[in-house]
C-alpha cells in the first residue's frame, strides 16, 4: 500500500513537530510543516497530499477558513481541522460543516491516528459518492426526455436541459416552485387543468401515467403534446422522498396518430365523419357530462330521404357521385 502524504499547517512549532513525529511513527509521509497559507496552497498544488492538517486559527492568518475552502474545493484535498476547544466553540457552525472531522488540542497520538484515518476514509467515501452523482447527472442531462425531480411536497428540486427546453423554465428559476407553476398541464380530452401530479404520485406511492391527450403549456404559451409518467422516489429504506417526472414531446407521434384516426373515422371519399367517430365523440360527451355538472350536450339526427333508393337503383358509385 502506498504511503499516504500529509501536509501540516500549524504555527505552534513544538506542537507541529510533535504532530510530525507522531505521523511518521504511524507510517505517514509528512511532506512539510508550514505556518503560511501561501506556502500551504503552493505545496498542495505541487504535491497533492492525501490530507492537510490545518490549524483553523493560525495567528498569522486573518481568513484561515478561506484557505481551507480553496484546498478542499479547488484541489479536492481533504482538510482535518486543528483547534483548541475554547476557539472551536466560538467558530460559526458552517466552518466545521465539512464531513472530514477535526481534532482538538492537546493532541494525543492515539486520537491523531484515529482522526486521520476517519478523515481519509470519510473523504474517500465522499469522493466516491460525488463521482457517482456526477455520472448520474451526466446520464440524466444527456437524455432526450425531460426529467423533473420534486420533493415529497411537490416542489421542484432539479430539471435536466431537455425539461428546460420544453417548459421554457431554467432550473435556477424553477427550483423551489410548485410543480404546477412550472409544468402547466391540461387534459385535452376532459378540457381540464391537471393538478400536482408529483403530490399524487407521492400520496398513492405508485407510478402515475400522464393522460392520453396531455398538453404542456410552456412558459411562452406553446402547447406541446407530451407523454410518459411520474413515479415516487424511495430511499434505501423504502421511504418516499419525492417524485420524478419523465416526459417527452410526442408531437410527431400525435400527427401520425391523427392521420390514422382520420383514416378510421372519416369517409375516404367525402371526408365526412363516419359512425365510428360519432360513437367515439358521443362517449366523450357522456363522460364529460358525468364529470362536469355545467356541461350539456344534444344529439341531432338527420336522414337523407330517398338516398337508399338511389344506391339500390343506380348503384353505389352513382350514390357516391350524388
Amino acid at each position: 500500500m502506498q504511503t499516504r502524504k500529509i501536509l501540516v499547517v500549524e504555527d505552534e512549532k513544538i506542537l507541529a513537530l510533535n504532530i510530525k513525529n507522531s505521523l511518521q511513527k504511524l507510517g505517514y509521509d509528512v511532506l512539510e510543516i508550514t505556518d503560511s497559507a501561501e506556502k500551504a496552497i503552493k505545496n498542495v498544488a505541487e504535491h497533492y497530499p492525501n490530507l492537510v492538517l490545518f490549524d483553523i486559527c493560525l495567528s498569522k492568518e486573518i481568513n484561515g477558513t478561506q484557505v481551507i475552502d480553496i484546498i478542499q474545493h479547488k484541489f479536492h484535498v481533504p482538510v482535518l481541522y486543528i483547534t483548541e476547544y475554547s476557539k472551536y466553540i466560538k467558530l460559526p457552525k458552517n466552518q466545521l460543516s465539512h464531513p472530514f472531522s477535526y481534532i482538538l488540542k492537546p493532541i494525543r497520538e492515539s486520537d491523531l491516528h484515529l482522526a486521520v484515518e476517519i478523515a481519509l476514509e470519510q473523504y474517500q467515501n465522499y469522493r466516491s459518492l460525488q463521482i457517482e452523482k456526477q455520472k448520474i447527472e451526466a446520464i440524466i442531462n444527456s437524455m432526450a426526455c425531460g426529467v423533473v425531480v420534486t420533493c415529497n411536497h411537490g416542489c421542484i428540486q432539479m430539471m435536466n436541459p431537455m425539461a428546460e427546453q420544453l417548459t421554457g423554465w431554467q432550473q435556477n428559476e424553477a427550483i423551489g416552485k410548485d410543480f404546477t407553476d412550472v409544468l402547466s398541464l391540461v387534459d385535452k380530452d376532459m378540457d381540464e387543468v391537471i393538478g400536482n401530479l408529483a403530490k399524487q404520485a407521492v400520496q398513492v406511492g405508485e407510478v402515475v401515467n400522464l393522460p392520453e391527450n396531455c398538453i404542456l403549456i410552456s412558459k411562452e404559451g406553446r402547447e406541446i403534446p407530451i407523454g410518459d409518467n411520474i413515479a415516487p422516489i424511495r430511499d434505501h429504506n423504502g421511504k418516499i422522498t419525492g417524485a420524478v417526472l419523465v416526459f417527452q414531446d410526442i408531437t410527431q407521434r400525435k400527427l401520425t396518430e391523427l392521420q390514422i384516426l382520420r383514416n378510421a373515422f372519416y369517409d375516404g371519399l367525402t371526408g365526412i365523419p363516419n359512425r365510428t367517430l360519432f360513437l367515439d365523440r358521443l362517449k366523450q360527451a357522456v363522460e364529460r357530462s358525468k364529470r362536469r355538472s355545467d356541461y350539456r350536450f344534444a344529439v341531432l339526427f338527420l336522414d337523407l330521404d330517398g338516398f337508399k333508393g338511389i344506391n339500390d337503383r343506380f348503384g353505389r358509385s352513382m350514390g357516391d357521385d350524388f
